[in-house]
């Protein structure tokens, strides 16, 4: 029969061997969340960048083609008789980073302003 100290002394190792094992589980997991932290803040400061560049960029608006293989295209002025009825504003590096082509009649009046 064991006595109360040797019962004392099982418990606290079952009850230390629980903290070690729990204590594992939430380094892991700290370290898991940092790395996911530092992936998201790059995407960030990559975004963050972007943006940055583009501080000076006009306007652009976003129609969209819903037939055929045809792109997006970007125009520069309302006055377009292409202009979308529900366009997406868009920042002109915005409209260069998704590859989206100018609008024939009013697509390269959009310009950077020279700083």
């Amino acid at each position: 029969m064991p006595t109360a100290d040797e019962v004392r002394i099982q418990r606290a190792r079952a009850l230390a061997n629980e903290e070690r094992k729990a204590s594992e589980g939430l380094r892991m997991s700290i370290e898991r969340a940092t790395v996911q932290y530092d992936k998201r803040r790059k995407v960030l400061d990559r975004r963050r960048s972007r943006l940055d560049k583009w501080k000076n960029d006009p306007v652009v608006w976003v129609r969209s083609y819903f037939a055929g293989p045809r792109p997006e295209v970007f125009h520069a002025s309302e006055s377009c008789g292409w202009f979308p009825v529900d366009p997406e504003a868009l920042l002109l590096g915005e409209a260069e980073a998704r590859e989206l082509r100018p609008c024939t009649s009013c697509g390269r009046a959009a310009k950077r302003p020279t700083v």
